[in-house]
């Protein structure tokens, strides 16, 4: 089924612990999440850093967010981020212009249990959705692609935090 790699960590042998321990993440800004994706294909991360990388959704251009892409029509999209330290995840949905018209279905999973559904379509309004990951230790969001179309996740609030300047 492809290529895959695990671990076997943390080992305690008797009373003896091991020196280190792990880190869970932690997230200062929106961007610092958008960055931290892992186990991951067919995307495009806008940081909102710059100005001359964007992407627009009807006809608002965006500056920060996950861009759903691939090279062929029939590639999904995977996206894996440890939220143990979030709370809440909020977003706005929507079709990047001048993009094909197939749809795209999305699911989310909570520690690889899913917790929503739902397909995304060419003349679709821009959608706001907002995540409670508070209980969570991995978000997955996979974008089921049925053609062309490319579809993105933007002006991401990560809890409190959200950038200076989304989109105009």
């Amino acid at each position: 089924d492809g290529a895959a790699g695990y671990v076997l960590a943390d080992f305690c042998v008797d009373s003896y612990t091991p020196p280190f321990t792990n880190v869970i993440p932690t997230y200062d800004t929106s961007e610092t999440f958008l960055n931290s994706c892992f186990n991951a294909s067919n995307y495009t991360v806008y940081n909102g850093n710059s100005k001359a990388t964007s992407y627009n959704m009807n006809g608002r251009t965006y500056y920060q967010g996950l861009y759903m892409n691939a090279k062929w029509s029939d590639e999904d999209t995977y996206l894996t981020y440890n939220v143990e330290n979030v709370n809440t995840i909020s977003f706005t949905m929507g079709h990047i212009d001048n993009t094909g018209g197939s749809n795209m279905k999305v699911s989310i999973y909570l520690d690889n249990i899913i917790y929503d559904e739902f397909t995304l379509y060419r003349t679709m309004p821009l959608q706001d959705y907002t995540l409670d990951v508070s209980n969570a230790k991995v978000l997955r969001i996979i974008g089921d692609r049925e053609g062309s179309a490319g579809y993105a996740l933007g002006d991401f609030k990560v809890d409190s935090y959200a950038h200076a300047w989304l989109h105009t």
